[in-house]
């Protein structure tokens, strides 16, 4: 879980590695912020360096909550999905 002050921005992401140690590279990805109950409060595209995918998440534009941002990664003919919990609140 990441924990996030209200108003400060924090680059939060993934990194994916093969279980085989096969080299592959990741073909697209987008990202979803849902809160508790299941709306999508946020989407687009993050930003993609070599097995690491993040983006900004911004306290400032989101109301104090938890969240899940989940991330959807298309490697070849595999989409997987990774989810990262935030929780946005005072310090």
């Amino acid at each position: 879980m990441k924990k996030i002050a209200v108003g400060e921005i924090r680059r939060i992401g993934v990194e994916v590695y093969s279980t085989t140690g096969a080299d592959f590279e990741i073909d697209s990805a987008e990202y979803a912020v849902v809160n508790t109950v299941g709306e999508t409060i946020k989407t687009g595209v993050p930003r993609i360096e070599d097995k690491k995918i993040t983006m900004l998440f911004n306290g400032a534009e989101i109301p104090t909550g938890q969240y899940n941002v989940i991330f959807t990664v298309s490697i070849a003919d595999e989409t997987l999905k990774f989810k990262v919990f935030v929780e946005v609140g005072k310090l």
